[in-house]
């Protein structure tokens, strides 16, 4: 079973009169980025391993990114992820935007800002527009986090780049919640406090040496 299916099992449980400790309702193998993407990317189609692989999604690829997040010192200043095709890499990494979006608000009071950088800008606008989506949208977002959520098909809200969640007070930040940007955009004057880079590697790095000595001598 999945690990939203085994949760709310023993939330029941527990809400019908069986006292269980927070470790006994939260499966053992529970990630909260994995479930965010199970239940909000990949709901229709949840426990098919077409879509979503447990041993790589969860145990490896998830697993590691919660453990770098927690980790108050961690000894690496970033992570690279090399995987195959269709292997839901960047579905992954907006899970993760969402949780961290929704944890240090929850936990710290802190409206964290995100950098997700494409190879090109049409690529993170892309990804904006269903990030974007699902605040608006999505049933279990809007009725778990609705405060971070804006009106419903509220056409005001945000951008085709950018975009900051509704319980984020004007004037308290300048930068927005997230911020879509290609490879070669400049961020002088801008803060942000996470940063995902996504699909830096494209065809045009096979056939240019300048390419990918530029994009080197960004971000590796």
């Amino acid at each position: 079973e999945g690990d939203s299916r085994i949760a709310i099992e023993r939330i029941l449980s527990a809400a019908e009169g069986k006292e269980l400790s927070w470790i006994e309702i939260v499966p053992e193998n529970h990630n909260p980025i994995y479930y965010l993407a199970e239940k909000v990317f990949f709901d229709n189609v949840i426990n098919d391993p077409v879509f979503l692989y447990p041993p790589y999604h969860r145990d490896k690829l998830c697993t590691f990114i919660l453990r770098y997040f927690l980790d108050p010192d961690p000894p690496e200043s970033g992570a690279l992820f090399h995987g195959p095709r269709e292997t839901y890499k960047s579905t992954i990494v907006q899970a993760a935007i969402v949780w961290l979006l929704l944890r240090w608000k929850h936990l710290f009071n802190k409206d964290v800002r995100m950098v997700l950088r494409h190879h090109k800008e049409d690529m993170a606008s892309l990804a904006i527009i269903n990030l974007k989506a699902k605040f608006m949208l999505h049933s279990w977002l809007r009725a778990v986090w609705p405060d971070a959520c804006p009106d419903f098909d509220d056409r005001k809200w945000g951008t085709q780049t950018a975009f900051s969640l509704a319980w984020v007070v004007p004037g308290t930040i300048r930068e927005p919640s997230v911020m879509g940007v290609g490879l070669t955009a400049s961020q002088t004057g801008l803060h942000n406090d996470f940063t995902f880079n996504d699909d830096l590697v494209t065809e045009d790095h096979k056939k240019s040496k300048v390419v990918r000595d530029d994009a080197k001598a960004r971000y590796a």
